[in-house]
């Protein structure tokens, strides 16, 4: 746990910790899989499904393995497209252990929009799920070099190299060895821009960098268990993962083995059944559900008294609706 302090309501963090140049955010995220063993990690709201830290790491290191023997190698970019769904986080951390650079895509691209990153960011792999499959196959055919698609699921929408089909070998994840990275200079991911102002742009961000954001997640949670005397054990996660908000506020909380449970798209009956049932602790929301929670009539008619967090992300959120939702819960982080 990080030490902080909070004197006068102004919670102080602990002296300023470097993190290492040369660490790789792969090691430490096999690290964190590895010391959650059989407990569960992520649990399908939908279908009340659930996989284990040790089943997503025995996955992520079969892509890896698997990518590997297919020709990847350190450096080569793989693309993710896909709704929240288990094989996220395999076909993620399995790039990312053999020393892939990751870039996860928004399922709701255009053909031209998917054109324009295929040109700036030369894929060696895309995986795809049933509903991206089609539109990214058709993109593909625009670029002058080939590409490997990587199928989730049983239906074979599309000619395709089947996930299902990487992770049957299962290899002793303590004979696997990671690729060698520069932490500091070696990127680990390229994050797609909002687009907002033209076409998606590239972030590239190093493993220092993802360490770092992750380190900051871990510091958040327990200056709020200090703050408000509660502990979080079940997060509910909705936002996309494939959005960089997303995919670092999920993957370090499966770092922190906080229990996930994850939606794929808002329903406004399924959100609040969701935090309801599987008593919730700690949610990730945008502005608008900000509004829903603070206003909406529906909100009363479930017991949400098990959340504690709110944190919201993404835009700007007003103090009038952050006052709202405070009178509601026990606190709410805002990050902007």
């Amino acid at each position: 746990m990080i030490s902080v302090s909070i004197n006068n309501n102004i919670v102080s963090g602990p002296e300023e910790q470097l993190i290492p140049a040369h660490l790789s955010y792969g090691q430490y995220m096999y690290d964190q899989l590895k010391k959650g063993g059989n407990e569960i990690a992520l649990v399908s709201a939908e279908t009340s499904e659930s996989v284990t830290y040790r089943e997503l790491l025995e996955n992520s290191v079969s892509v890896a393995v698997e990518l590997q023997k297919l020709g990847l190698k350190k450096g080569d970019l793989v693309s993710l497209s896909c709704e929240n769904r288990f094989e996220f986080v395999p076909a993620a951390l399995g790039v990312i252990f053999s020393g892939g650079i990751l870039s996860t895509w928004n399922i709701t691209y255009s053909t031209g929009e998917l054109v324009h990153l295929l040109h700036i960011t030369k894929p060696k792999f895309i995986f795809v799920s049933p509903i991206t499959a089609l539109n990214i196959q058709e993109s593909c055919k625009e670029v002058p070099y080939d590409i490997k698609l990587i199928l989730f699921g049983e239906d074979e929408v599309i000619p395709a190299l089947m996930y299902n089909n990487l992770i049957k070998l299962k290899v002793n994840v303590d004979d696997f060895t990671l690729t060698d990275v520069n932490g500091k200079e070696d990127p680990v991911a390229v994050m797609c821009s909002s687009g907002t102002t033209g076409l998606p742009k590239g972030v590239m961000l190093t493993h220092v960098n993802f360490l770092t954001l992750t380190q900051h997640m871990r510091f958040y949670y327990d200056a709020s268990k200090l703050k408000g005397k509660h502990d979080i054990i079940n997060a509910l996660s909705l936002i996309p993962w494939f959005h960089a908000y997303g995919f670092i506020t999920t993957m370090a909380t499966i770092a922190m083995h906080k229990k996930i449970v994850f939606l794929i798209r808002f329903d406004e009956k399924q959100f609040l059944e969701t935090i309801q049932n599987y008593k919730i602790n700690a949610t990730t929301i945008v502005p608008p559900l900000a509004v829903f929670l603070a206003k909406h009539p529906l909100v009363p008619k479930y017991d949400l008294s098990s959340l504690n967090e709110v944190w919201c992300g993404a835009a700007p959120l007003s103090s009038e609706i952050q006052r709202a939702i405070s009178k509601r819960y026990v606190i709410i982080l805002c990050v902007k």
